[in-house]
Formats: structure tokens, C-alpha cells, sequence
């Protein structure tokens, strides 16, 4: 479901910042508030995708703009259609074939109510659509693979029967599992690219690194060796992942290095480039709802705004974050990022504005719609 709605988030996002060049600003911000365009407001709707509320309902509630425009909502349409079943298989999607002996990976079948409450189920058939003779499932959902069998895809299927008010229902799932024997693909280097020094830090400096050897299903190798290559040019002490830093970088420098590491019984290698530096504000970057729905009458909405203060490399500062609104915006107010909608609020764009203690205002275009339930009563 996630992909489908970061797929829904991209949408959205595109067509109301179409709508945002043709809109009229009840109050545009000041020339030093227009520092906002440095940055890419992300906002528009929640961390799930989909505008706050709008989880399993159909596209005939999405907001007036998306719904009647044919070419979005035909794209939503089919997306919101694609959204997590209500049953469902939960297990491993890639099993490595045993070089020797067995190996048994246990599946569960799970069925979500009306509420969104989930729980697993226990009388459930299992069986295979496309196995082989080397792979078996048994009435517990323990599928069984042998070291003869071979690299294929096959399909594990639940299939469960339950009575809901009075009447005989019948649920379905499957999942695609992959069997394979691994081989070195990639390694992931983990650690802190960029190294933000605070005020308080002191010498020597103390980096830890690992690295997690992956095979070509992006599984993890835990049994595969590594070795990481030392720098004779470095300026610093290094031993297997820790870097140790004497010296730090003066205001305005920095200290720049690259890692390598290479996996043992392959040529597969991995970089991480390293920069240790003394942070400076950059910018602020604000999200949040785009487009709102003026509240009924006798009513008041909300909505949440998050601001963020980035470096030069794009790393988050500790700011404390200010907000405020122009003059003349009726019927709205804003407090430590929530934005209070009143009934006297009217239809229009403004900017809310975020700003802290080291630089400018930072703008975020936000229009208010008109409530076509309200007016239809």
C-alpha cells in the first residue's frame, strides 16, 4: 500500500501546485518572507499519502478539485482500488535454499475488520499454486523447503471460511515467494554521512562504521566477511570502521573522506564519502495541507504545519521554529505550527510564514475551499 500512496501523494501534490499560479494571495508575504522558494515545501498531505481522513473512502471524498477533474480522478480511482486487502498472507517473500537439509519458514494469514483491526486466523487451508516436489506447506502454514529444490517463484495461497451475520464468507490471499541461492550483490556501508560538530565537541572525535554485505535480493549476508582498505593519505586513525579524528576542523572548514570496504571472496566493494563540519543555516522547509475545507458554520478546523531548519548539506538544525500570519487574514490564526480555522474564515490563498532566530521569514502558500456540503444545505 505504501508505494500506492506515495503514488496518490504525487498526484495530489502536482495538481495543487497548478492550481497555486492561478490563485489570488489575500496577502503575499513581505520581499524578505519570499525566502521560502529556496526550498521545496514537501506538505500537502499526511505522512500516509492520502489527505488526512481519506483512508479507505472513496475518491467521491477527495477534495472538490481532485474529484471533478477527469484526469486526476481517474488516476486516484484506480490507485485507491489497489489499497491493502482486508485478508491476507503475512511471511517471508525470499527463502534461501539450504545447501544441506531442510529449511522451514512459517506463514500466518491475517483478517482486518471494518475498524482496522487486525488479527491472525487460525483455521486456514494452505496450499501451493505453482510449487515444486522439493517445497511443501502443511495445515499449519510451515512451508518446507529441501536443498534439491531449485531457484523459482512460487505462490503460497490461504484460503479461509468464517460466518458474519449469518451468512457464509469466504476469504482469499496470496503471496509470491521467491526461493533462490544468494549471491553477493551489494554492500551498504552504515554511519553518519555527514558529521554536524556541535559547540561542545571535544577531541578526538570517535566515528563508528559498519557494513552489511547484501545478496541480489537485498537480503542480508551475515555470514560474508569484509576488509576496509586504509588511506596512507588520511590525516586520521582507522581501524576496521572506526575513525578516529584528532583534530577538528576549523569554523568554516571541513574534513573530507572517502570509506571503502570490499567483500572478502568477491571484487564487490562499496564507498561512503565522509564530511565532518560545522553547521550554517541554510533554510527552513515547511509542510503541510496545501488546499483546506472551510469549516461549517458554528464550527472550526485544524490543521498541523511542520517546519524544518536545514544545514548547508541539508541535515536538520535544532531550532526553535516561530510562526505567523499577515494582517488581514479574517478568521484564521496560527499557534506553534497549528493552523486555527474559524467560521468567519473566507475562501482565498495567504501564506502562513515560519521563521527562527538565525534568518528570514519562510512562506508556505495555503488556500482555503469553499464547503460544498455547507452550501448545498
Amino acid at each position: 500500500m505504501n508505494k500506492n500512496l506515495k503514488r496518490i501523494a504525487l498526484i495530489l501534490m502536482v495538481f495543487v501546485l497548478s492550481l497555486s499560479f492561478v490563485s489570488l494571495a489575500l496577502a503575499a508575504p513581505p520581499d524578505h518572507a519570499r525566502g521560502g522558494d529556496k526550498g521545496t515545501p514537501p506538505g500537502l498531505v499526511d505522512k500516509g499519502g492520502l489527505p488526512p481522513g481519506m483512508h479507505g473512502r472513496t475518491v467521491d471524498e477527495l477534495p472538490p478539485g481532485i474529484r471533478n477533474n477527469p484526469n486526476f480522478r481517474e488516476a486516484v480511482e484506480r490507485l485507491m482500488a489497489e489499497e491493502e486487502p482486508d485478508f491476507f498472507i503475512v511471511g517471508s517473500e525470499y527463502i534461501v535454499i539450504p545447501e544441506e537439509g531442510n529449511k522451514t519458514e512459517t506463514y500466518k494469514a491475517v483478517l482486518r475488520d471494518e475498524e482496522g483491526i487486525e488479527a491472525e486466523v487460525a483455521e486456514v487451508s494452505w496450499s501451493l499454486a505453482d510449487g515444486q516436489a522439493e517445497v511443501s506447506i502443511n495445515e499449519d502454514g510451515e512451508l518446507v523447503v529441501t536443498a534439491s529444490a531449485v531457484d523459482s517463484t512460487i505462490t503460497v495461497l490461504a484460503n479461509y471460511t468464517t460466518t458474519e451475520n449469518d451468512e457464509e464468507v469466504s476469504y482469499a490471499a496470496q503471496l509470491k515467494v521467491t526461493l533462490y541461492k544468494p549471491t553477493v550483490s551489494s554492500i551498504e556501508i552504515v554511519g553518519n554521512k555527514f558529521v554536524a560538530l556541535q559547540e561542545d565537541a571535544e577531541e578526538p572525535l570517535q566515528l563508528e562504521y559498519t557494513a552489511i554485505v547484501k545478496d541480489q535480493n537485498g537480503q542480508v549476508m551475515a555470514d560474508k566477511e569484509v576488509t576496509w582498505p586504509i588511506n596512507d593519505d588520511w590525516e586520521f586513525d582507522f581501524d576496521e570502521g572506526t575513525v578516529t579524528i584528532a583534530a577538528l576542523p576549523a569554523q568554516g572548514e571541513e574534513i573530507t573522506f572517502t570509506l571503502t570496504v570490499v567483500e572478502d571472496t568477491t571484487s564487490v566493494i562499496a564507498e561512503l564519502e565522509v564530511v565532518v563540519y560545522h553547521p550554517v543555516f541554510e533554510e527552513i522547509v515547511i509542510s503541510g495541507a496545501a488546499e483546506i475545507t472551510l469549516p461549517a458554520k458554528g464550527e472550526v478546523t485544524t490543521e498541523e504545519y511542520e517546519a524544518v531548519v536545514l544545514d548547508q548539506h541539508g541535515q536538520e538544525i535544532d531550532e526553535t521554529i516561530f510562526w505567523s500570519l499577515p494582517e488581514g487574514v479574517t478568521g484564521v490564526s496560527i499557534d506553534d505550527g497549528t493552523l486555527i480555522i474559524t467560521d468567519e474564515a473566507a475562501e482565498g490563498s495567504f501564506y502562513l510564514w515560519a521563521y527562527c532566530e538565525v534568518d528570514d521569514f519562510y512562506s508556505f502558500e495555503v488556500t482555503l475551499v469553499a464547503n460544498v456540503a455547507e452550501e448545498t444545505d
